[in-house]
C-alpha cells in the first residue's frame, strides 16, 4: 500500500511538470504567432513605430520564455 502511495506521489509530481511544460510551450507558440501578426502589419516603406516597439517587446518576451524552457529542462534533466 505504501509503495503505491509513493508511486502515486511521484506520478502526480511528474504530471505537474508536464503541465507546466505544456503551459510554457503554449505561451511560446502564442508569442511567436503574435510576433508574426505584428510583423505583417509594420509596413515596409513607412513602418509603424508602435508596431516595431511591440514586435521588439514580443521578441524580448519570447527570449525570456525560451530561457525559462532551458532552465526547466536543465533542472529536470
Amino acid at each position: 500500500m505504501r509503495t503505491s502511495e509513493r508511486h502515486a506521489v511521484a506520478f502526480q509530481h511528474g504530471a505537474e511538470r508536464i503541465f507546466e511544460l505544456q503551459v510554457l510551450l503554449t505561451e511560446i507558440e502564442g508569442t511567436k504567432t503574435e510576433i508574426t501578426k505584428v510583423i505583417d502589419g509594420i509596413g515596409f516603406f513607412f513602418p509603424d513605430e508602435h508596431k516595431v516597439r511591440a514586435r521588439d517587446a514580443l521578441k524580448t518576451r519570447l527570449d525570456g520564455l525560451l530561457k525559462q524552457l532551458d532552465e526547466m529542462c536543465a533542472k529536470h534533466a
